[in-house]
């Protein structure tokens, strides 16, 4: 990292991340995306449905609006991300942010007001955000960010769109039309 002149505040971060990196590692069995891998796809898709359907069905905004077969099916489609402090989630200026919802696994993510840089709320494991834009197609009125070590599963609308497309008879909610 020297070598490359790199600027201390990013080696510290580095750092800081390649040690919570090892520290997850040692209390990790298995790597999931390796043991999923090798798994039939069936099977895969049962695990997928186990692990993460409890995100949805534990949500009361999709365990109301939403049939079981559908979250179901959503719940193979959500995405995990981990992040580092700092790491920015989304930002309420960009147009092309309204686009997934959000739901706080691992650690704590700040929202706040980009302009001034002014925290707003503090979510931690649990939460979701970005439910507003995502349902209604308005931008963001805050911005998020980590605060510490994160993990966040995430939704794209267009996913959500096109899973929905499947299921002509699924209940809509109204906020959606």
């Amino acid at each position: 990292m020297q070598k490359k002149n790199l600027a201390k505040e990013i080696q510290d971060r580095i750092r800081g991340y390649i040690e919570y990196l090892i520290e997850e590692e040692s209390n990790k069995k298995h790597d999931e995306e390796e043991f999923l891998s090798y798994m039939p796809e069936n099977l895969r898709k049962d695990i997928l449905i186990d692990m993460n359907g409890k995100l949805l069905t534990e949500n009361t905004i999709f365990s109301l609006n939403f049939r079981a077969g559908f979250l179901k099916d959503l719940a193979t489609k959500l995405q995990e991300k981990s992040l580092g402090p700092g790491d920015n989630i989304c930002f309420e200026s960009d147009p092309e942010e309204m686009t997934s919802f959000y739901i706080i696994t691992k650690g704590r993510v700040q929202l706040y007001f980009q302009k001034t840089n002014q925290p707003l709320k503090t979510l931690t494991v649990g939460d979701y955000f970005g439910q507003a834009s995502f349902f209604s197609n308005r931008k963001h009125t805050s911005s998020a960010k980590s605060s510490n070590y994160s993990h966040i599963f995430y939704l794209q609308k267009y996913v959500f769109l096109e899973t929905l497309g499947n299921y002509g008879r699924e209940k809509v909610p109204l906020f959606l039309l």
